[in-house]
């Protein structure tokens, strides 16, 4: 199965269905980030085939013009989030180059890291507010998914992330776990993680082409 063809199947059960008309009428009063295009946007630029590498977050970016489909990723022009610039930050030390200034992570998609939240949407200015709409099941079906593509790395930051290990059953998936990017936690173990080049070290040692983090 393809995460199309997933879709496809999820989006004709009742609670795809709910989810959608509860959109429709948020959408009347409310301005819902991101853009419906870009829903989907991660499991569009990164189909099953091409995944190597797994990153969970847990909803969109709440203010106008960040969120673009992609979990940390943010559109060019976009100033970067504090968790994007502590990400880019532990990169630069580790492979001594310098990030570009813009937070478009689309190269890591295009790469094969699943940047996916597992909530889709959400509502300006309201974190976590369609957390209870129907987001969760979908997501939780394409993390079963994945369990049958052998040989993914995860990249789990923070305890939210952390809390969906129990879904990762597939005996050749990697996990690989450090405290959330943030500025109140990112000091906690996530700027001396080296995360990315272990996830790295991990896919060379499958024969499976590594990742390029530096982004241009």
């Amino acid at each position: 199965m393809t995460f199309a063809e997933l879709i496809k199947i999820e989006s004709k059960k009742p609670y795809f269905i709910n989810l959608l008309n509860n959109l429709s009428l948020i959408g009347k009063t409310e301005t819902i980030y991101p853009k419906k295009e870009n829903w989907f946007k991660a499991l569009e630029l990164t189909p099953l085939e091409n995944v190597k590498v797994v990153m969970l977050g847990q909803d969109p970016y709440y203010n106008p013009h960040q969120a673009n489909g992609l979990c940390f990723s943010v559109n060019k022009g976009v100033g970067l989030p504090p968790s994007l610039r502590y990400i880019y930050q532990v990169i630069e030390r580790d492979y001594q180059v310098k990030m570009a200034p813009h937070g478009d992570l689309t190269s890591w998609a295009n790469e094969g890291v699943l940047l996916l939240n597992t909530v889709l949407t959400v509502s300006e200015g309201k974190p976590l507010s369609h957390q209870n709409l129907g987001w969760l099941t979908f997501t939780n079906e394409v993390i079963k998914l994945l369990q049958t593509k052998d040989h993914l790395v995860y990249i789990l930051l923070g305890s939210y992330a952390q809390s969906y290990t129990a879904l990762i059953t597939n005996k050749t998936h990697v996990v690989l776990k450090s405290s959330h990017p943030s500025p109140l936690s990112s000091y906690r173990g996530f700027m001396t993680s080296h995360i990315f080049m272990k996830a790295n070290q991990v896919l060379v040692k499958k024969n499976i082409n590594p990742i390029n983090w530096v982004i241009k």
